[in-house]
């Protein structure tokens, strides 16, 4: 589900959401300039992240490059591709075989590894969009079976409308599977059941209870999870504000590869290093200079690239 934060920004799926999914996966994201001061609270936690602070903007500029790798969603965490169908097909025949043949010793480690092969080709069938009504039956037959991860499957299928239409009686199915799986304590679910809540689609809006359900998920190391908790905290949203606890659920986050907490934690030590005189680092000191920099036009008069042996290139050639 793709989730607009409100009044505020872009934030990204929320059935990817291992994530959000409200995670930003791929593309730029808009830098979120935070308009509050740093308080001495936050001073704090930052000033535990200056010693690895170079290291971490490293890390972080090396990984930009590949957010175009990323799926489209952050869950389930395997999605397979369009060309794997047919080896999937075959393997989840394959596993269904074994499961019925296993031994009363092996049978329980033989159904997982079956039901898992049943997921991963509905999850194919589905969301690359090649017959998502025949994945939509697939997750369904696992759910009605217990299986708690196709129970969030066919909640997102039928709150987002894949393949379907969601109209009451689907949205209504949706969220009895989703708060199904919730009761189960799936953090999934309780991350898309607050995505609702926040937002006010389907469910009544209510900050208070996005943020238990955001708080839930971030107790299972729900990546966009620990993001929306630390955004509740540092604005009161639901919670009281406690900045030094948004720091770090950010740099959790952040950690975690959430673009989005990255942005929050490298603009906060930017900024507390202006209002509380702490030193910049070389990166964060660079950074601070780029970005004042003009932007050159894609074709410039003035600015030429050329090969080795004196051949122009463009700029996206190299």
């Amino acid at each position: 589900m793709w989730v607009l934060r409100r009044g505020r920004h872009l934030a990204c799926p929320a059935f990817v959401s291992g994530a959000a999914a409200l995670s930003c996966w791929g593309g730029n994201v808009p830098m979120h300039k935070c308009e509050a001061s740093i308080s001495p609270e936050m001073h704090a936690e930052l000033l535990q992240l200056r010693s690895g602070e170079a290291e971490m903007r490293r890390k972080w500029e090396e990984e930009e490059g590949g957010w175009h790798k990323l799926p489209p969603r952050a869950w389930p965490a395997v999605q397979p591709k369009p060309d794997e169908l047919g080896a999937l097909k075959a393997k989840a025949m394959q596993q269904q075989m074994e499961a019925a043949s296993a031994t009363p010793a092996t049978l329980c480690a033989a159904q997982e590894r079956a039901e898992q092969a049943a997921f991963d080709l509905a999850t194919c069938l589905t969301f690359n969009n090649i017959d998502p009504t025949d994945g939509l039956r697939r997750f369904r037959a696992l759910a009605e079976g217990g299986n708690v991860d196709a129970m969030v499957a066919v909640g997102t299928v039928l709150l987002e409308g894949i393949g379907c239409e969601s109209d009451e009686a689907a949205v209504s199915e949706g969220l009895d599977w989703m708060r199904a799986a919730s009761e189960r304590e799936h953090p999934q679910a309780l991350y898309e059941l607050g995505c609702l809540h926040y937002l006010g689609r389907y469910l009544p809006a209510d900050e208070g209870a996005a943020c238990a359900l955001f708080e839930a998920a971030a107790r299972k190391e729900h990546t966009s999870a620990l993001f929306m908790v630390g955004e509740a905290l540092l604005n009161g949203e639901g919670c009281a504000v406690d900045g030094a606890r948004a720091v770090r659920l950010f740099h959790e986050a952040a950690q975690r590869g959430h673009r989005m907490a990255r942005q929050y934690i490298t603009t906060f030590l930017d900024d507390d290093a202006v209002q509380h005189g702490t030193k910049l680092s070389p990166q964060a000191l660079a950074q601070r200079h780029a970005e004042k920099l003009p932007v050159m036009p894609a074709a410039s008069e003035h600015f030429a690239v050329f090969r080795g042996d004196g051949e122009p290139v463009s700029l996206s050639d190299l």
